[in-house]
């Protein structure tokens, strides 16, 4: 997962206890650039912060803007940039 969200930790919790029995699950964090969540980083098996690949993480996301076949257009906020 690539997020800092802390607000995923629940569900993480629940895929946890769901799954014990049956089979093992890790869970990989990778921090995007200035951001981290010590929530997710108690849960996850392994993480990652990508402040040393800041540039390829950039360059992995989607343009400014994402004309659908509609001709609706998804602008990514600002902040995301």
């Amino acid at each position: 997962m690539f997020s800092a969200d802390s607000d995923l930790t629940p569900a993480f919790d629940v895929i946890k206890e769901i799954t014990h029995s049956r089979k093992v699950i890790k869970i990989l964090v990778f921090f995007p650039p200035g951001n981290f969540s010590s929530d997710l980083y108690n849960i996850a098996n392994k993480s990652f912060p990508l402040e040393n690949h800041e540039l390829k993480f950039k360059n992995s996301q989607l343009p400014d803007e994402v004309v659908l076949s509609d001709g609706y257009i998804i602008k990514r906020p600002d902040k995301w940039k």
